[in-house]
C-alpha cells in the first residue's frame, strides 16, 4: 500500500542534555506521535464513527510526566523483558543471574528492572516515503543484570487503519528477551474503560499466584471470571477478577493458534500471518480496535494500579486512575526464565528475536 500522509519531526522535551525527539505520522485515518524517550507512542488519533478523530491512548504532555515515578510504562517499549521474573532470579546455561526486585505487588523484577528500555533514549530514523518510525538501542552486557550487549530495533507504521509494530533484536552473548509496548487504551470519552467492551477468543490463561507470578499451570477459562471468549461489558467483571488485591485484569491468555513443541523451547505458528487475539468496542463512540500478534501471549491490563503510587497526572491535566485505560501486551508469558514448560525467553548469538503486532481500528 502507498504511504499517503505527512511525517513530521519536533523537540519534545530534554533529559540530561540529550534532545528528545517527537515523530509523528499523519494519515486521512490515523495520527500517530512517537517520541525517542523508550520508543515511547505518545498520542493516537482514530476516527469516531461520526469521523472526527480523537486520542485513543493515555499520555503526557511533556518530558516531566514521562519522567516521573507515577507513570505506569504509558506507551513505552517494555524490555529487556517485560512482565514479571520471580525473586528477580534465573538461571541460563548453569550461571545464576539476579535482577533488581522492583515490583510493587510482589518480590519480581518488573518490566526490565530500575531503567529498563522504557527509561532510555533511542535513536530515531525515519522513512517519509514508506511512512514508517524506526527506533534502535544499544542494551550493554550487564545492563540492568542482564548478560550481553543486545541491539533491539522496533519499527512503527500505519496502514490503513492500522497500527503495526515489528521489533528485532540480537545479542552477543545468551540472554533472556521478552518485549512488548505498553499502550493505554481508552475509545471513549469517559474517565475509565469500564463500559468497554471486551472479547478475548482464548479458552486458556497462565495461572499466576498472588505475586502475579505463574505457578508453572494453564487453566482454562471455562467457567471463570475469566472468559472473555463472548463479549462482555467490563464493569460486570471487573469485580470477580481472581487473584488480585484490587479487582482488575493483569493476567495472559494463551494465543490458541500457537502450539508448543515437547521440548517447551519453539514455538510453531498456525499457517501465516498473525492471530486475531482480542478486541474492544466503545459503543458510545463507535470506535474499536483488533489486536493481531505472532505471539503465544496476550497480557490484558485493566489499570487497576494506576494510581497506586500517587496522582498520576496526564494529558491536560486530567488525572489517570484506576481502570483508566486497559493494556493489550502482546508477549510470551511471564516468567517463562524459570518456567521450563513455557516458550523460551532465551536468545543467543547468531538468532534474532522477532515479534510483530498490529492494532487495526475500525468503526461500528
Amino acid at each position: 500500500m502507498v504511504f499517503d500522509g505527512q511525517v513530521e519531526e519536533a523537540t519534545f522535551g530534554e533529559v540530561d542534555g540529550v534532545s528528545i525527539k517527537q515523530i509523528t505520522i499523519t494519515t486521512s485515518g490515523i495520527t500517530l506521535s512517537v517520541i525517542t524517550w523508550g520508543a515511547t507512542i505518545t498520542r493516537l488519533e482514530v476516527p469516531d464513527r461520526e469521523g472526527v478523530k480523537g486520542n485513543v491512548v493515555l499520555g503526557f504532555d511533556t518530558m516531566q510526566g514521562y519522567m516521573s515515578e507515577e507513570n505506569r510504562y504509558l506507551g513505552a517499549v517494555i524490555g529487556r523483558t517485560c512482565d514479571r521474573i520471580g525473586g528477580g532470579r534465573f538461571s541460563l546455561d548453569g550461571e545464576k543471574f539476579q535482577l533488581v526486585e522492583n515490583d510493587m505487588v510482589g518480590a519480581s523484577c518488573l518490566h526490565g528492572g530500575e531503567r529498563g528500555w522504557d527509561k532510555q533514549v533511542w535513536e530515531a530514523e525515519v522513512d517519509r516515503e514508506r511512512g514508517t518510525i524506526t527506533m534502535a538501542y544499544m542494551s550493554k552486557d550487564g545492563e540492568e543484570g542482564y548478560p550481553g550487549d543486545v541491539i533491539v530495533v522496533v519499527t512503527y507504521s500505519v496502514v490503513g487503519q492500522s497500527i503495526n509494530i515489528s521489533y528485532q533484536a540480537m545479542t552477543t552473548k545468551p540472554t533472556i528477551i521478552n518485549i512488548t509496548n505498553h499502550s493505554y487504551f481508552n475509545l471513549g470519552t469517559s474517565d475509565d474503560i469500564k463500559e468497554h467492551v471486551v472479547t478475548i477468543p482464548s479458552d486458556r490463561y497462565v495461572e499466576v499466584d498472588k505475586d502475579l507470578i505463574p505457578t508453572g499451570k494453564i487453566a482454562p477459562v471455562q467457567g471463570t471470571p475469566m472468559d472473555l471468549r463472548n463479549p462482555v461489558v467490563l464493569e460486570d467483571v471487573l469485580v470477580k477478577c481472581p487473584g488480585e488485591e484490587f479487582a482488575g485484569f493483569s493476567h495472559c491468555y494463551v494465543v490458541e493458534k500457537n502450539l508448543i513443541k515437547k521440548d517447551n523451547s519453539t514455538l510453531l505458528h498456525g499457517g501465516e500471518g498473525l492471530t486475531v487475539v482480542g478486541t474492544v468496542e466503545d459503543k458510545s463512540t463507535g470506535r474499536g480496535v483488533r489486536c493481531s500478534t505472532d505471539q503465544p501471549g496476550l497480557i490484558f491490563y485493566t489499570g487497576q494500579y494506576n494510581s497506586s503510587t500517587g496522582p498520576m497526572v496526564g494529558r491536560g491535566g486530567k488525572v489517570y486512575g484506576k481502570y483508566s485505560g486497559l493494556c493489550l501486551e502482546t508477549q510470551k508469558f511471564g516468567d517463562s526464565c524459570n518456567q521450563p514448560g513455557f516458550p523460551t525467553w532465551t536468545l543467543r548469538p547468531g538468532s534474532v528475536y522477532t515479534h510483530n503486532t498490529s492494532y487495526s481500528f475500525y468503526n461500528f
